[in-house]
């Protein structure tokens, strides 16, 4: 009887050094993580610093990898996404533009004022093109941030970027196609006709440079992309349109 209590106490014991010896690793795994996941959360505190790292654990395609830049600048926090490719025409002419939009955001901070740049980016793929489509946010401390759109369109047979210069290049009516085109469809859209304002979108869709600078390629046509106050008042967002190549004689595919 004594024996058989004296095994229960020992079977007890060592139990209870098992259970304590779990806990004990339990706890460690836990700070193994926490302080690992520590060392890679990037520091946006810290004052007029700049570093720019591959979120590859994020994305990482075949095409592109994404690129953040954070920077503390005075009292203002700069937070940007970019993409870098294997194709170095494209990583020179996004980087260019990138880079003129932060200088150009921080020659109009005021001291002790908080402001702040986001951009964001989306990628389209069709054929030989690669379209990337950047939104730009900038915070004044206003009663809204100011949004923003730039495309950058790249052919990848033939190594050069693409603009609404090179269209015209290609088809020098194309401007008024495109505004014919988009005038008629947003005519249509419920938000335009809920809004009632005729003259922006006269204004917006004009046979001008600047109406339709922002587009990329797709399989049913090419994506033009209107900012906000273009068409419509800033409330009613952005806007966009799909345009067949065949309404723009354009050509595009081999």
């Amino acid at each position: 009887m004594i024996n058989q209590f004296k095994n229960r106490i020992k079977i007890g014991s060592k139990s209870i050094i098992i259970f304590i010896v779990i806990i004990f690793i339990c706890i460690a795994v836990i700070k193994l993580i926490s302080s690992f996941a520590t060392k890679n959360i990037i520091n946006s505190k810290d004052e007029n610093t700049r570093e720019t790292l591959a979120l590859s654990a994020i994305v990482n395609q075949d095409d592109y990898v994404v690129q953040r830049i954070n920077e503390k600048y005075r009292n203002s926090n700069i937070e940007v996404y970019y993409p870098t490719t294997k194709y170095e025409v494209l990583n020179k002419e996004v980087k260019i533009i990138i880079d003129s939009k932060i200088s150009i955001f921080k020659e109009s901070i005021k001291d002790n004022i908080e402001y702040s740049l986001f951009t964001n980016f989306d990628i389209y793929k069709y054929d030989n093109y690669i379209g990337f489509v950047f939104h730009v946010l900038e915070d004044y401390a206003g009663s809204h941030p100011n949004t923003f759109i730039f495309t950058v369109n790249y052919n990848i047979k033939d190594n050069y970027i693409i603009n609404i210069d090179t269209l015209i290049n290609k088809n020098n009516n194309i401007l008024n196609l495109m505004s014919k085109y988009a005038y008629k469809n947003l005519s249509t859209n419920n938000k335009i006709k809920e809004i009632n304002l005729p003259y922006m979108l006269k204004n917006g869709t004009k046979p001008i440079k600047t109406n339709f600078d922002n587009f990329v390629f797709t399989r049913d046509g090419m994506i033009v992309f209107f900012e906000k106050y273009q068409i419509a008042p800033y409330t009613y967002g952005e806007f966009w349109i799909t345009i067949p190549y065949l309404d723009l004689n354009l050509k595009i595919s081999d």
